[in-house]
């Protein structure tokens, strides 16, 4: 049996389990995908609040927590997390989203609610990023370097900067 937790983010309760629960085991994979550009959709949107830590340069604010399915071709699909946040100095990454998804148009106002983003599809330029894993050992991931329009989408005024 599921138990819900009476922990809600923005209105998105997360699933707690019990120890004696029986749980499905599976495997988190992951693909590794070469820098490049390619083609994604946003599979879920989470609502948070930033609690900065020590030394952040961040101050509190608001936090979307946005998945993308990337697909990467003849290399397989991955899922990655891009996390806005919504500070003065970073909300252009939050416009550059929106555009690319043809959501805001350059010069114009737009309504930032990241829920609008699920299902919407763009594209975005990967590179790879190296990292030291919880074990101490190295590791590769994959890192957005920017979202941008498809070139069909370009052609209609979304996604230009």
């Amino acid at each position: 049996m599921t138990t819900q937790s009476n922990f809600e983010t923005f209105g998105k309760a997360e699933e707690v389990y019990s120890f004696d629960q029986p749980i499905l085991a599976e495997e988190r994979e992951y693909t590794l995908l070469e820098a490049g550009s390619y083609p994604f959709v946003i599979t879920d949107v989470a609502k948070k609040f930033y609690e900065p830590k020590e030394g952040s340069k961040l101050p509190s604010c608001p936090q979307a927590q946005i998945t993308l399915e990337v697909d990467g071709g003849q290399q397989g699909k991955t899922k990655l997390i891009h996390n806005l946040f919504y500070t003065k100095s970073t909300i252009w990454k939050v416009t550059e989203l929106f555009m690319a998804v043809g959501l805001a148009k350059k010069g114009e106002n737009y309504n930032p609610d990241p829920e609008q983003l699920l299902g919407k599809s763009a594209m975005c330029e990967l590179s790879q990023q190296g990292y030291v894993k919880n074990d101490g050992n190295n590791g590769t991931r994959n890192e957005i370097k920017k979202c941008f329009a498809s070139p069909n989408a370009q052609a209609n005024g979304y996604g230009a900067f």
